[in-house]
């Protein structure tokens, strides 16, 4: 059963390879968005009431599943070995990412928080702000998506330094707006994501509530100074209201 509250969304975010999938909850508590500062206990315990339910119906499962972590505060599901999963959460928003456990995975969704704009030296190195400005004007939007794609790779890569300066950016580009479609069921293959496709990211109207639709999406690479891979791809969404990344890889 889902946690009491005025306004629930529950979405899954088309595109992406079979076996993974990305679902978005957004809610609204009883007594309006206000509320989501109120109680952190209360908050904390309807998003996980939340996540429970997201998996519950992405595994078709008929009850709730044991949910828990590692000791480095990964989650995992001691039911469903077979299967890997990340959680992010918000205020109002939690996202749960799923696959088969050959994977890896990460991901993030973060509010704008002008905190960000004062802590730069944590997570960013000096040539990164400048690669996104141009394409996306807003600072803060900027570097809340820095933030939360540093977030993401941290959960993916777990790397020793237990340092967000472990990534670096080397490339970004956004997609044409119809490449990333939020709906009910998976339906089109992973986008290509290549060449530098920029257009111009104009502050937009305000969407309606049931309106999930990102603003924008694209792909970010970081070189990770701990992975033998060493550049690693990310997606990233923009919502009018939050941000969304994520990523994986193959054990």
């Amino acid at each position: 059963m889902l946690p009491q509250a005025s306004s629930v969304q529950i979405e899954q975010v088309e595109g992406l390879p079979d076996g993974i999938a990305l679902y978005l909850c957004r809610f609204v508590s009883e007594g309006g968005e206000e509320r989501l500062s109120k109680g952190r206990r209360e908050q904390l315990d309807r998003e996980r009431q939340l996540i429970l339910h997201l998996i519950q119906e992405a595994l078709s499962l008929p009850s709730p599943p044991e949910l828990a972590h590692h000791p480095s505060g990964a989650p995992f599901l001691p039911q469903h070995p077979e299967k890997s999963i990340s959680i992010s959460h918000a205020a109002g928003v939690v996202a749960v990412l799923l696959a088969p456990s050959t994977y890896r995975l990460g991901v993030d969704v973060e509010r704008r928080r002008p905190q960000l704009l004062r802590v730069q030296t944590k997570y960013l190195h000096d040539d990164e702000l400048p690669m996104l400005l141009p394409c996306i004007s807003d600072e803060l939007t900027a570097l809340t998506l820095l933030w939360s794609a540093k977030e993401a790779l941290f959960k993916l890569l777990q790397p020793p330094s237990q340092s967000l300066l472990d990534f670096r950016l080397r490339d970004f580009s956004l997609l044409p707006s119809a490449s990333r479609r939020i709906g009910l069921f998976p339906s089109a293959p992973h986008p290509a994501l290549r060449g530098s496709y920029c257009p111009s990211l104009a502050t937009p109207a305000q969407s309606s509530p049931s309106d999930f639709r990102p603003i924008s999406s694209g792909l970010l690479t970081f070189e990770a100074s701990s992975s033998s891979s060493r550049l690693v791809p990310l997606s990233f969404n923009l919502y009018d209201d939050f941000l969304l990344t994520y990523c994986w890889t193959r054990e």
